[in-house]
């Protein structure tokens, strides 16, 4: 019969250790939640400039390309924001844009937008 309880015993005490992880686990999960809805309202709010693609987003939605421009004349008003991307790296950026279309002749293109930003 000793023997009975002990195992009881070890089992109660491992019960009530689970117990505590599951309590743990619960409020870590609802502190992680609130935080990550900030972050993604920050995101919302701002644009995150990570590489060219995101500034010609942004310049994109300042109507920058509603007259055709080169990748020349996108690089000079990057470096106006104070950002200095080389020239083959800039025009990777505006080939990828989707809501941009590529006019001209090799050597001597031109972008436009296909579409006015929202």
């Amino acid at each position: 019969m000793s023997e009975y309880k002990k195992i009881l015993q070890l089992l109660e005490n491992q019960n009530k250790k689970l117990e505590r992880m599951n309590k743990l686990l619960v409020t870590i999960s609802k502190n992680k939640e609130p935080k990550r809805k900030i972050f993604e309202k920050r995101i919302k709010d701002k644009i995150i400039i990570k590489g060219p693609t995101d500034i010609i987003k942004k310049i994109y939605l300042e109507s920058f390309f509603v007259n055709s421009k080169t990748s020349s004349d996108v690089q000079a008003k990057m470096k106006i924001m104070k950002y200095n991307y080389r020239i083959n790296a800039i025009h990777n950026a505006l080939e990828r844009a989707p809501f941009l279309i590529k006019k001209g002749k090799k050597g001597n293109y031109t972008y436009i937008q296909k579409y006015p930003p929202k």
